[in-house]
């Protein structure tokens, strides 16, 4: 196991919830274990509170949400995600997961390709 610590997006957690190829793969291919990865508030937010999901749904997957490290939004995220919108079209919740990453230099892993690009930049504002 390397020191490196992760954020998974939303997609790529739903994805490992599905036991989604391209999403086993991605954490597979980099030798990351789920132990070294934490999620934004906001991935906890839209992972377990999507529209129509019964009680169990939702308590199933609060438990697995709660597996992992939440990262909160402080005034830096919010800072970084203000400027990052100022220079990316992009949307909210992506940026502050973007912003969260950032925040506290943490790989991101996203199979969203535009994401992905942007959070490569090394001039990311």
């Amino acid at each position: 196991m390397n020191g490196k610590r992760y954020l998974l997006d939303t997609c790529t957690l739903i994805g490992l919830q599905k036991q989604s190829p391209e999403s086993v793969a991605l954490l597979a291919e980099k030798g990351v274990y789920l132990s070294q990865c934490g999620i934004s508030v906001i991935t906890y937010i839209e992972f377990v509170g999507f529209h129509g999901a019964d009680k169990a749904t939702s308590q199933h997957l609060m438990a697995i949400a709660q597996r992992f490290t939440q990262f909160p939004i402080s005034n830096e995220i919010r800072d970084l995600a203000i400027a990052l919108r100022q220079h990316h079209k992009i949307k909210l919740p992506d940026t502050l997961i973007l912003a969260t990453a950032k925040a506290h230099n943490l790989t991101l892993l996203t199979l969203d390709e535009k994401l992905a690009r942007i959070y490569q930049q090394t001039d990311l504002i």
